[in-house]
């Protein structure tokens, strides 16, 4: 990597933290990115960074906050535990580390907080934990 592309990635990077346009960065250098040795790799990861941190789209301020979506997700598995289909979990602890801000309505929780259960041995078909649509992930899924 050449000393300007090394300085327009460092360029970049410090201009995600500020009020610059994430869009009017990656249009502005996307040529001198996508050219540089394993600038396609480069752009890849960093557009998941910015999705996963809710930064490459406009966040919509009618979608539903995340607490209550977890509210809800706490409530179901509740009824599940009284009807005997999962058992009780032990609670977690809340996430005191943050590597960075989370949008308004964003919040941190732990994997835990969202599954119903997360195991190794079992090795059935998806099909055979739900048929409507369910995702099932492995182990080998979550890095």
């Amino acid at each position: 990597m050449t000393g300007d592309t090394k300085e327009m990635y460092a360029t970049t990077a410090e201009g995600l933290n500020t009020t610059t346009s994430t869009e009017s960065l990656l249009l502005d250098n996307f040529a001198t990115l996508a050219s540089a040795p394993g600038g396609v790799q480069r752009l890849r990861e960093l557009i998941l960074q910015l999705a996963v941190q809710g930064r490459l789209v406009p966040q919509d301020p009618a979608d539903e906050p995340a607490n209550v979506l977890l509210e809800r997700i706490a409530a179901e598995k509740q009824r599940l535990v009284r009807e005997g289909k999962i058992r009780k979990s032990k609670p977690l602890p809340p996430v005191e580390e943050v590597p960075y801000e989370v949008p308004e309505g964003w919040v941190w929780t732990r994997l835990g907080n969202l599954i119903y259960s997360m195991a190794n041995g079992i090795y059935k078909p998806a099909s055979f934990y739900a048929e409507d649509g369910i995702v099932c992930l492995r182990m080998y899924n979550i890095n």
